[in-house]
């Protein structure tokens, strides 16, 4: 019944200019470990969005998912080829630099990335990530964050993410001081949260956040 089904939405893929059956059918054959037929929806949305980078980054987990680092790697810099500001095949070079040994080479990958989307929130989370799987200090975590948070002030998930931060490393006055920030910017009602339940409300706030 389910093989009728995918034959149904192939059908429908193929008479339609639209890409959304193409990526949902990759989808959900990736998610069968149904590479060979993932790769066949993959090559019918590629021919759709030649100029996409969403194609390479299929192939690339597929390959990832088959083992295969070296051909996932590919994948994921012809990606950065057709979008150069294709974020996810960003973020999965740097996770295999990181896994093989390469910090370095993550880094300067996000660092590159700032330095040419000064906005994009996702890099500064990626690199206060990446500077804690290196053992780098909290200090420069904490900083980077602070730089995410004042470059952009209105990003909930940053503000989330210092306070997150804050809390992790004990510093409850500053993880109150951030929060209470966040909301005095706009327009949350917040009042100071006394010992002991401040670290389990403070939690909950920087959930409300996401």
């Amino acid at each position: 019944q389910s093989e009728a089904v995918f034959a149904e939405l192939e059908a429908i893929a193929k008479s339609d200019a639209g890409t959304t059956t193409d990526l949902a059918l990759a989808s959900a054959r990736i998610g069968r470990r149904e590479f060979a037929d993932a790769l066949k929806a993959i090559d019918a949305l590629a021919a759709k969005v030649p100029e996409q980078a969403l194609p390479e980054h299929l192939r690339g987990q597929i390959a990832l998912a088959n083992n295969d680092t070296a051909a996932a790697r590919k994948h994921f810099e012809k990606a950065l080829v057709l979008e150069p500001t294709y974020f996810p095949a960003t973020a999965q070079l740097v996770a295999l630099d990181v896994a093989a040994g390469d910090a370095a080479a993550a880094r300067a990958r996000l660092q590159a990335v700032r330095q040419r989307e000064p906005g994009n929130s996702q890099v500064r989370l990626a690199l206060a990530t990446l500077t804690r799987q290196t053992g780098g200090s909290a200090a420069a975590i904490t900083a980077l964050l602070e730089e995410a948070v004042k470059a952009q002030p209105a990003n909930a998930a940053l503000h989330a993410a210092l306070i997150d931060e804050h809390v992790a490393q004990g510093g409850l006055d500053r993880a109150l001081a951030a929060a209470q920030a966040y909301a005095d910017r706009h327009g949350i009602t917040a009042r100071v949260i006394p010992p002991p339940e401040r670290v389990l409300k403070l939690q909950a706030y920087a959930d409300n956040f996401r």
